[in-house]
C-alpha cells in the first residue's frame, strides 16, 4: 500500500467517525430519558406507557363552542405553562449531559493530519532542520553557515487509539452522577407537572366560588327588596313608621353593594383562571358549571397512610433524594481522583514526503500507561472533604423536607376534617336560617314582628347561605390539597396531557 493511499485510508476514516459521531445524535424525548413533551410527566422506565404523548402546538387556544370542563383546562394550561416548558428542558439537557458524560465508556480517536515545509543546507556548518514529534509537528534547529539548500515538504498524518483500561471505579462514579441529576431533574419536572394541575384546580374552585357567591347575593338582594316593598306599604298602611323603610332601605343598598363586590370577583377569579391556562387574563372563557347537588367525594384513609404516600409519590422528595445519590457518587468520584489510572493507547503515523518518496516511512506504535499522581497540592485531599460535606448537606436537606412533607399533609389532613364538618353544619345553619326568615317575614307582614328581627334573620339567611358556598369549595379544595401534598395528583390523560404513573 503505497503512502498517498494510506494518508487517504486515515483520512476517510476520520470523516467516518464524525459522520457516525452525527448518527448517534439520540433526542432524549423519544428514548424515554426524559418526559416525552413539557405536558407530560416522567415515567421510571420500568413504568413507561407504550403509547407516548404526540408533540403539540406551542400553545393552545380553547374553543366557546362549549363549556371547558376540568380535564380540558388541565389539558391546555398543561401545554401553555411556560414553567413546565423550563422544567422539561432543564430534563433534557441532563439527559443530554449523561449521554456525553458516558461518552468515557468508548476508547477516544484521534486523527491528526500536519503539512510541514522545512528546508535543510547541506555541505555546510549551517542547516535548518526539522524533527517531527508524536503529534506530527515540526521542531526546527538553525546554525550558521553556508552550504545548498534542499527543501522538504511532507505530510504526517497520525491515528491515535486511548482508552481507559481502570481508575478505581472514578468512571462509573461519574456517570451514576449524571444520571442521579437526570433523574433530580425529571422529578422536578413531575413536580411542576402536578403545581400546574393543583393551580388550575383551585382557580376553578375558586371562581366557582365566586359565582355561587354572586348568585346568592342576588338572592339576598331579592330578599332585601320583598322586606323593603313590605316595610313601605306597612308605612303606607300607618302601621309602621318611616325609621322601619329607611332601616330597610340601608339594609337593601349595602346588600346591592356587596352584589357589587362579589360581581367584580367574579370577573378577577376568572381573569386568575385564564392565567393559570396560560392565556391572557382578559381571556373570555366559557366553562362549566358543576352541578348544585354535587356529590362531593369522601376520603377513607388514615393520617399515616397519607404520610405513607407522600414519602412515596411526592416528586420534589424524590427529587432531592436524587441529588443526594448524585453527591454520593461525585464523593466516590473524588476519592478516585488522587488514585493511579491505568491507560491503554496505539497509534499510527504515515510520513509522506511530497518531494522525495524515498523518504517515507510508517510507525506503528502500541503501549500501556500507568498514571500515578504523586503530589498536586492538597488538591485531591481537600476535594475528598469538599464532597464528602456535600454528601452531609443533601443528606440534611433531604430530611429537612422529609419533615417538611409530613407537616404539611398533616396540616391538609386536618383542614379536610374541618372542611367536611364545616360543610354539614352550614346545610343545617341555611335549613333553619331559611326557616327563621320566613317566620320573622310573615310575623313582621302581620305586624306582630319588628323590622329589626325581619333585617337581623336576612343576615343571619345570607351568612348561611355564604358559609355553605364557602363549605363547599373549602371541601374541594382540601380534596385537591392533599392529593398535591401526598404527590398523587394527576394530569388527566386527553388529547394534550398525560396520565400519572406510580413509580
Amino acid at each position: 500500500m503505497t503512502r498517498n493511499k494510506i494518508a487517504s485510508y486515515l483520512t476517510l476514516c476520520g470523516l467516518l467517525l464524525i459522520l457516525t459521531g452525527c448518527c448517534f445524535d439520540r433526542d432524549p424525548s423519544y428514548t424515554g430519558a426524559v418526559a416525552p413533551a413539557s405536558a407530560c410527566e416522567w415515567k421510571p422506565k420500568r413504568f413507561i406507557y407504550k403509547k407516548a404523548c404526540a408533540r403539540g402546538p406551542s400553545c393552545i387556544l380553547p374553543s366557546n363552542d362549549e363549556p371547558l370542563n376540568i380535564a380540558n383546562m388541565i389539558g391546555i394550561a398543561l401545554w401553555n405553562n411556560p414553567d413546565t416548558c423550563q422544567t422539561w428542558s432543564d430534563a433534557r439537557a441532563a439527559a443530554f449531559n449523561l449521554e456525553a458524560t458516558e461518552s468515557i465508556l468508548y476508547p477516544e480517536l484521534v486523527l491528526d493530519q500536519t503539512l510541514v515545509s522545512s528546508q535543510q543546507k547541506i555541505g555546510a556548518a549551517t542547516s535548518i532542520s526539522s524533527s517531527k514529534s508524536t503529534a506530527g509537528g515540526a521542531v526546527l534547529g538553525m546554525n550558521s553557515g553556508r552550504g545548498c539548500a534542499q527543501n522538504f515538504d511532507f505530510l504526517v498524518s497520525a491515528l491515535t487509539l486511548k482508552y481507559l483500561l481502570f481508575d478505581f471505579g472514578g468512571r462509573c462514579a461519574s456517570i451514576e452522577s449524571a444520571r442521579q441529576a437526570l433523574y433530580a431533574a425529571n422529578w422536578s419536572h413531575n413536580w411542576e407537572v402536578q403545581t400546574v394541575v393543583f393551580n388550575v384546580l383551585y382557580a376553578y374552585y375558586s371562581h366557582l366560588d365566586a359565582v355561587a357567591s354572586l348568585v346568592a347575593s342576588q338572592s339576598d338582594l331579592e330578599d332585601a327588596r320583598t322586606t323593603l316593598d313590605a316595610a313601605e306599604k306597612m308605612f303606607q298602611a300607618g302601621v309602621k313608621t318611616i325609621a322601619d323603610v329607611l332601616q330597610a332601605q340601608a339594609n337593601f343598598s349595602g346588600v346591592r353593594l356587596k352584589v357589587e363586590k362579589d360581581y367584580s370577583a367574579v370577573q378577577t377569579t376568572m381573569g386568575k383562571l385564564a392565567r393559570e391556562l396560560g392565556l391572557p387574563a382578559n381571556t373570555e372563557l366559557s366553562i362549566e358549571i358543576l352541578p348544585e347537588n354535587l356529590e362531593l367525594a369522601k376520603l377513607n384513609v388514615g393520617i399515616e397512610e397519607l404520610m405513607d404516600a407522600a414519602k412515596e409519590y411526592r416528586p420534589d422528595l424524590s427529587s432531592l433524594q436524587a441529588q443526594l445519590l448524585e453527591k454520593e457518587a461525585n464523593l466516590r468520584l473524588a476519592q478516585s481522583e488522587g488514585k493511579p489510572n491505568l491507560v491503554a493507547g496505539g497509534d499510527i503515523e504515515d510520513d509522506y514526503y511530497l518531494n522525495n518518496k524515498t523518504l517515507n516511512s510508517y510507525v506503528y506504535n502500541a503501549a500501556v500507561k500507568l498514571e500515578v499522581p504523586i503530589f498536586s497540592g492538597f488538591y485531591f485531599r481537600n476535594r475528598i472533604k469538599q464532597a464528602r460535606a456535600e454528601v452531609q448537606a443533601a443528606c440534611a436537606a433531604f430530611q429537612s423536607k422529609e419533615y417538611d412533607v409530613l407537616l404539611e399533609v398533616l396540616e391538609t389532613y386536618y383542614d379536610y376534617q374541618t372542611a367536611v364538618s364545616n360543610y354539614a353544619f352550614s346545610e343545617d345553619f341555611l335549613d333553619s336560617s331559611e326557616q327563621n326568615y320566613e317566620v320573622a317575614n310573615a310575623n313582621y307582614r302581620h305586624g306582630t314582628g319588628t323590622i329589626l328581627d325581619l333585617l337581623t334573620a336576612q343576615k343571619t339567611l345570607a351568612d348561611a347561605r355564604a358559609q355553605k358556598i364557602d363549605a363547599r369549595t373549602l371541601w374541594l379544595t382540601s380534596l385537591a390539597n392533599i392529593a398535591y401534598k401526598t404527590g398523587t395528583i394527576g394530569a388527566i390523560e386527553n388529547g394534550h396531557s398525560c396520565g400519572f404513573v406510580r413509580r
